[in-house]
């Protein structure tokens, strides 16, 4: 019998593009059986697949997450340094919504810090064109997701049974 060379063993596989990894799976299930409401730490988490969750295995943690926030309208939002809380479905609506508000406004306020320290007049034409429509942009951005702005359009969809249509919400702060 010959002795094999490293080239000749069997090689782990791994997942092609688009196929769930082991860990990843795992981590699903393990999220799966969290109550609404209820908390799971991170070392519960490491310790079903054996990796850190925080550190290499933070991949296949986000990607779990993905995956059942798409496919079983399960939804998690982290506690800082402790683990994930499952989110109750009718939490999520306004939770993304102020996150996701605050973190554009953020953004849109940065990039406009950035574009106002520009000299203007000394961009040649085209630059200038660019500045326009990103200091257009940002100043929307950052008017649309101001808490002023969120109470405005809280008002006026409290008033209705369906989305507010975006024509609408602009009019909203045409006056």
């Amino acid at each position: 019998m010959s002795a094999l060379t490293i080239s000749e063993l069997p090689q782990a596989r791994k997942p092609s593009i688009g196929e769930m990894q082991v860990d990843t799976r795992l981590l699903m299930q393990r999220l799966a059986l969290v109550p609404e409401g209820g908390d799971i730490l991170y070392p519960m988490l490491n310790s079903v697949i054996g990796r850190d969750v925080q550190g290499a295995a933070r991949s296949n943690l986000m990607s779990a997450r993905r995956a059942l926030q798409r496919d079983e309208g399960i939804f998690f939002e982290c506690v800082r340094g402790e683990g994930l809380r499952r989110i109750p479905v009718e939490s999520v609506p306004k939770i993304v919504s102020s996150k996701t508000s605050t973190q554009i406004n953020r953004t849109a306020r940065r990039g406009l810090r950035v574009l106002n320290a520009i000299e203007y007049t000394s961009l040649p034409r085209e630059a200038q064109t660019s500045y326009n429509v990103g200091i257009s942009m940002l100043s929307t951005f950052a008017t649309l997701s101001s808490e002023k702005a969120q109470k405005i359009m809280t008002a006026e969809a409290q008033q209705r049974t369906t989305c507010l249509p975006y024509k609408e919400t602009l009019a909203l702060f045409s006056k």
